[in-house]
């Protein structure tokens, strides 16, 4: 942005005193010549020479360009309508037109865009297909070749300022791509813009998340939205239940984030949650032993399938209380089983159509000692000669398990 105010209003004074000095017979041809000479010296002027015949007394007639006013700018999208006010001569005469230039933030000229290039006789233009940015615009007043000063420059943003999701949050199964998800590029006005291709990156706040292309041929970490396009589309899938958040990124612009609600896939296994604990003969094994249905990521499912749970090994145990239930939200609780004999187990769990699985071990301990049981009984002898094997006694509790009771034991 140039400023010739004053070289070209001391080329005016000099002129000036050049003319009233002159014969009055000047004509429009040497007006011409000495318009151009003053041009070449001064540069870009504001100041020029008029005439009108050679029979007219002071025919040679200074007169100027005054500077052009600062215009208003409206963008819309990827276009920047700019106006102005009119400008015209010192003398009040009109100027042939205007020059619109455009600068970045470092005063740099850019090339302005059809509608807004060279002379504008109205006092608007549309310039579009307007880079995202900020643009400093000017306008300079024109008369044939000479112009006034160029006016203050107006800065407006024009293009992209944020990225918008366009489509709402999806939703799907565990490993299933969800529908199209479409993210536009708009302006302060939330209307698209389209100029100059722009990469988006995308991330999830899940660790297990992907995103796939449109096709949902293919992993994908970024969508371009191409020039001349204002969006573009990708899928997402995700392996764990729950609703991450997604995030797109583009430079200059700021983040935007959406959910994407990730239901269980189809139920397809069981998995002991709360694993059976030790457990004295006879009681409640606790906490209750729960069971979940998963999916095959191991998603909890909604699944009211019924369960059973059985000794993996019985050997001459047995598993009493409620074995069977039927499951409430994916989770089948046992609350009532017990062993009646001592000893180290596991439980398997099964339903109909589901992968089951097996617990962890647990032991089983005697109860409180009930009764006294002769294990080696007494065997027949001569008088006054030990019996022999020695005779011995079980200390038990109420299911025949030994207990480790130290109690005193008589025999009569």
């Amino acid at each position: 942005m140039i400023s010739t105010a004053v070289p070209a209003r001391r080329a005016v004074r000099r002129a000036r005193r050049h003319a009233m000095a002159a014969p009055r017979r000047i004509t429009k041809r040497f007006a011409a010549v000495f318009a151009l000479f003053l041009f070449g010296v001064v540069g870009v002027a504001i100041a020029f020479w008029s005439s009108t015949d050679s029979k007219t007394p002071n025919v040679a007639v200074a007169d100027s360009v005054n500077t052009g006013n600062q215009p208003t700018v409206n963008p819309v999208g990827s276009t920047a309508v700019v106006a102005w006010s009119a400008s015209t001569l010192q003398s009040g005469a009109a100027v042939d037109g205007y020059v619109v230039k455009r600068y970045d933030a470092s005063d740099t000229p850019q090339t302005v865009n059809a509608a807004c290039s060279g002379i504008i006789s109205a006092l608007t233009c549309t310039e579009s297909n307007v880079p995202d940015g900020a643009w400093k615009y000017t306008v300079t007043p024109a008369i044939g070749f000479w112009r006034g000063a160029e006016s203050p420059a107006r800065t407006a943003t024009v293009g992209a300022t944020k990225l918008v999701f366009t489509t709402s949050a999806t939703s799907t199964s565990a490993g299933v791509s969800t529908s199209l998800t479409t993210i536009q590029r708009q302006d302060a006005g939330n209307n698209a813009t389209t100029v100059g291709a722009r990469v988006v990156t995308l991330s999830s706040g899940a660790a297990t998340g992907t995103f796939r292309n449109a096709a949902d041929t293919a992993a994908i970490t970024s969508v371009t939205i191409p020039d001349g396009a204002s969006s573009a589309s990708f899928r997402y899938r995700d392996t764990l239940a729950g609703t991450p958040l997604i995030t797109a990124t583009s430079t200059g612009l700021p983040n935007v984030s959406q959910t994407v609600n990730i239901t269980p896939a189809a139920a397809s296994a069981l998995k002991f949650a709360a694993q059976p604990t030790n457990a004295v003969a006879g009681q409640s094994i606790s906490p209750s032993v729960t069971v979940r249905i998963e999916d095959t990521f191991g998603n909890l499912t909604t699944s009211t399938a019924t369960v059973a749970v059985a000794l993996t090994t019985p050997g001459s145990a047995t598993l009493s209380g409620t074995a069977s239930t039927t499951a409430s939200g994916g989770v089948a609780t046992f609350s009532t089983l017990s062993v009646n004999k001592t000893g180290t187990y596991t439980v398997t769990a099964t339903s109909s159509g589901l992968a089951g699985d097996t617990s962890n071990t647990f032991t089983i301990t005697p109860a409180t000692a009930t009764a006294l049981k002769f294990a080696v009984q007494p065997t027949n002898t001569v008088a006054g000669v030990t019996i022999t094997p020695a005779v011995t006694v079980l200390i038990e509790d109420t299911f025949g398990n030994l207990t480790t009771s130290t109690a005193t034991v008589a025999v009569a």
